[in-house]
Parts: C-alpha cells; structure tokens; sequence
C-alpha cells in the first residue's frame, strides 16, 4: 500500500511514559519516553509541526530504571527529572544552557526525603508505581 511507518525502525515500546521537555534548547516543548520494559529513552523533537525522531539526545538523558518523569520543580521554565532510585525517588535538576543539555542530581542524599513529624524518612514509592508529581495549588512550587 501507500502507507508508511515513519519510524519502523526507530523501535517499539512495550511500556512508555511520555514527557515533554526543551531538548535542543529552542523554545519548543520535545517529546521523551522513557520506556520501562528495556529501561530507555526514546526521544523526539517538534520540527515543522510534527515530531522527528531524534535518538542522539538519548544519550544525555540519565540511566534510569522502572519510571521517570519531567516535572519542573523549581519554577523556572526548565523541565527538571524525577525518578525511581532505590528507596524512593531521585531527582536531577535541568541546568541546561544554549549549547548543553545538562540534567544534574540535585539531591544531598541518595534520594528524596519528607519530614514524617517524629523523623526524617525517605519519600517512598514502589518501583512498579509511577508517582503524580505536579503543583497541585498551582503556586509554582
């Protein structure tokens, strides 16, 4: 037929989590899936009014595993990480700049951390589990 797979070879997901992120810096929210199954990230740009397949910027992406998602945290335009880690979440900061994309950890810890009201604990979340993260009074934090 006439049809065509535009991205046949690009490979398949078996369990995708889509996100949007500025990959390249210009201005346009990009498309990321992190895929579960192979723990990968499988990434797109906004070109034109569509998405093009763009697997280099996979490679700055960090190695994660069982969830991640792109949640600005700190309010200032960039789209920071969350992810699973052992014990809990783990959060990268977006430091990216015009030439770089630059994702850094952020904790002081191995992950993130809630005051329970007796102690200080581990903000837990079952691998298997994908967490809601987002402003949910809208206050920009």
């Amino acid at each position: 037929g006439s049809d065509t797979l535009l991205y046949g070879f690009h490979g398949g997901t078996d369990l995708p989590q889509w996100s949007r992120i500025d990959l390249n810096r210009d201005g346009l929210e990009d498309l990321v899936a992190f895929d579960r199954q192979g723990n990968r990230w499988i990434t797109f740009l906004q070109q034109n009014n569509t998405w093009e397949a763009a697997p280099e910027y996979a490679d700055s992406l960090p190695s994660v595993q069982n969830w991640a998602l792109f949640r600005d945290f700190d309010n200032d335009g960039k789209k920071d990480l969350f992810a699973y880690v052992s014990g809990g979440v783990g959060v990268w900061k977006n430091n990216s700049n015009n030439d770089s994309l630059i994702l850094e950890w952020v904790l002081p810890g191995r992950y993130l951390t809630t005051n329970t009201g007796s102690s200080i604990s581990n903000l837990y979340n079952f691998s298997s589990d994908i967490p809601s993260i987002s402003d949910i009074d809208n206050d920009g934090d």
